[in-house]
Parts: structure tokens; sequence; C-alpha cells
């Protein structure tokens, strides 16, 4: 285990090291705007308890957006990220009756959002505003 640890904390000092590449790869410019995005997604797969009723097993996928806006200019520089994370497919019926109660992390999503199966939500992750003299 202690060499696990060891490895982890090499490759991630080693990672961080790393000199930025020039320019990000993903970037559009737009005249002196600069627009940057990322989307990462993941497939959960539940089956994992046995109910009386309710769909027990399911899929959904999780995903989140990044879209990064910046400006760099003579007096001011500028940006703001933003963040949508959205489900899609969550389960119609993942209840069971009584003390089984909900049958996975797809049923805490889908009554926190009032039992829609497709979800998003967009928000400021970061702004950012620097005065240059």
């Amino acid at each position: 285990m202690r060499r696990v640890c060891l490895l982890f904390a090499f490759l991630s000092v080693h990672c961080l090291a790393q000199a930025p590449s020039a320019g990000a790869p993903n970037a559009v410019k737009l005249g002196n705007v600069t627009i940057t995005g990322s989307l990462r997604s993941r497939a959960e797969l539940w089956d994992w308890f046995q109910s009386d009723s309710g769909d027990n097993s399911y899929a959904y996928s999780g995903n989140i957006l990044r879209i990064g806006i910046s400006e760099t200019r003579n007096k001011w520089d500028w940006s703001a990220e933003f963040a949508v994370p959205f489900l899609l497919g969550l389960p119609a019926n993942p209840i069971g009756p009584g003390a089984q109660g909900q049958l996975g992390l797809g049923a805490n999503y889908l009554l926190a959002n009032d039992r829609n199966q497709n979800v998003a939500m967009i928000f400021p992750k970061q702004l950012f505003v620097r005065i240059k003299q």
C-alpha cells in the first residue's frame, strides 16, 4: 500500500510540474475573445438493490459542460467560465415500497429534480477581472 501511495504522489507531482502547452488546443478565437470548452461524461449503471416493485436496474448519463470566455486588452483582462451539469435518462420509477425506499443514486437525482428525467442547470463557475497599470 505504501508503494502505491508513493507512486501516486510521484505521478501527481510529475504531472503538475509539466509546462503548459502553448495555447489551448480546443480554443476558438473570435476577434480578441477566446472561447474554450470541455465536456466530461460518465455512464451510471445500477443493478444493486432487489425490490418488490420499482426500477431497481437502470442506467443514466451524468455530464458536465464547461465553457470559458476570455479577453486580453491593454489596460485590463477578463475571463468567465460557466458550468452546465446535466443528467440524461434518469429512471422513471426507481423507488421501492415502504422501507425499501430509493433504489440507488438515480432515485436521489430524480427526486431532487422534481421527477424530471432529463435535467440541466447553468451557473458561473469563475469570473475574473484584472486591471493592469
